[in-house]
């Protein structure tokens, strides 16, 4: 098992925080949780994507996506770092 995390100041002077938690098995790397902080300049929420199991009542358990001011909490697929900088890409242009 490992983990890593990352705090990214994005060029637009945003945060984006990356938490990933991973296993190796047969020498494939499955993550079990994770989280995509990404924030504005002064420290306000624009979303956050993880799967933490708290939401049972949204249709893509236990992935989700937190928007704005945390209170909103919307059905997500689950996400990789990759998918986090496109969305976050498209949605800054």
């Amino acid at each position: 098992m490992g983990l890593y995390r990352y705090r990214l100041l994005l060029e637009n002077s945003d945060f984006l925080e990356i938490f990933e938690r991973f296993v190796v098995e047969n020498r494939r790397i499955t993550v079990t949780k994770y989280s995509f902080q990404w924030q504005s300049s002064n420290g306000a929420l624009k979303k956050r994507w993880d799967n933490a199991p708290h939401h049972p009542e949204i249709e893509t358990y236990p992935s989700h996506v937190h928007v704005a001011n945390d209170d909103v909490v919307l059905p997500h697929p689950p996400v990789t770092i990759t998918d986090i900088l496109e969305l976050i890409n498209n949605d800054s242009a």
